[in-house]
């Protein structure tokens, strides 16, 4: 069956295009063809020099829903764009789409009955299928690049959610959101991307739910502006003790920033009191301040002993025990990487 399904939710999708013209005619399709129309798009085109604005056309003309389409007057790159793109959308649920991508038949009707089922859940994101330029798979998957395991899944289903706390498996074209938490969600956060801003802060006014089926083609090229790559930290050097110490310490650098612009943000929120103290926004305050003791750690090893062995339980829970603990005492440390840290620039 196809077409709308009766209910009382509306799906916008927001999707944004710059020189998509390759790529977009897959995706395009792969929305008209789906099980649950959307009942509205609302397309940004960030100063295109292709065809791609002329394809949006047709396929305005084709859709069974309206179609608006908008062009920038001047560049404002995918995250901006995004932001602009989904608060311009007035449906109850606001999906994301990528121009390059290609949607599952069932992507939206799977999503809004997700939704449905977890009434609590303020969104639903899904596994995708990597595929090449050519549209062939690659083998592999977007949570075994981003790192969504099912030990993750395991401890977000009991509300435990310092992996999303640590780890951004959350991507944007796969993710379905409420649209009551829009006056919220805009504008994100320099060094955010607009979905992993988007679900911190959803997650944190009501939690998440998931599907483990792909339900899109997420396509990796290199004329992507945000990709896979875009989340994965460089091959670093590992030629000497010194430099694997500073990978060690470096590499919470990002993660601690990220949640130095988050908490103030959830410090604003109209959050209840026992969504502070549990659930999303729990778990990013306390993998900040897990991240700053790590990074406080004075040079000398004997005197890191002490605050570690007061925080092994913060290590049993946001890092890996004992291992990690023997980590941080083993590498090379100034005492002044906290400072630096907090000094990275967006």
């Amino acid at each position: 069956m196809s077409g709308h399904q009766a209910g009382t939710e509306r799906i916008s999708v927001a999707l944004c295009t710059y020189n998509g013209a390759r790529f977009l005619p897959a995706q395009l399709e792969s929305i008209l063809a789906q099980t649950r129309l959307p009942d509205e798009v609302h397309v940004f085109d960030d100063c295109s020099t292709d065809s791609s604005v002329e394809l949006l056309v047709r396929f305005a003309a084709q859709a069974a829903f309206p179609v608006h389409i908008h062009r920038n007057a001047e560049r404002k790159g995918s995250i901006l764009n995004f932001e602009q793109a989904i608060r311009a959308c007035s449906g109850t649920l606001i999906a994301l789409s990528d121009q390059d991508d290609i949607w599952h038949p069932e992507r939206l009707q799977r999503s809004e009955e997700a939704l449905q089922q977890h009434p609590g859940a303020g969104a639903v994101f899904t596994d995708g299928l990597l595929i090449d330029e050519a549209g062939e798979p690659t083998g592999m998957r977007l949570w075994e690049r981003f790192i969504f395991t099912p030990e993750d899944q395991r401890r977000l289903r009991a509300g435990d959610y310092i992996p999303l706390a640590r780890q951004r498996f959350i991507t944007g074209a796969t993710m379905m959101f409420r649209a009551q938490y829009l006056p919220w969600i805009s504008p994100a956060k320099d060094g955010w991307h607009h979905d992993g801003w988007a679900s911190s802060i959803v997650a944190s006014f009501s939690g998440l739910c998931w599907l483990t089926e792909p339900l899109i083609r997420y396509r990796t090229h290199p004329g992507q502006q945000i990709g896979v790559e875009g989340h994965l930290v460089p091959n670093a050097d590992t030629s000497s003790f010194a430099s694997r110490s500073r990978n060690h310490w470096t590499s919470f650098f990002f993660v601690l920033q990220q949640l130095d612009w988050l908490c103030p943000t959830l410090d604003e929120l109209p959050l209840p009191a026992e969504k502070r103290a549990s659930g999303a926004a729990e778990a990013f305050y306390t993998e900040r301040t897990f991240l700053a003791m790590r990074l406080g750690l004075p040079a000398s090893r004997w005197r890191r002993i002490a605050p570690m062995l007061r925080g092994r339980r913060s290590y049993q829970r946001c890092a890996m025990g004992w291992l990690s603990i023997l980590r941080d005492l083993w590498m090379a440390k100034d005492g002044g990487e906290l400072e630096r840290a907090r000094q990275v620039p967006a």
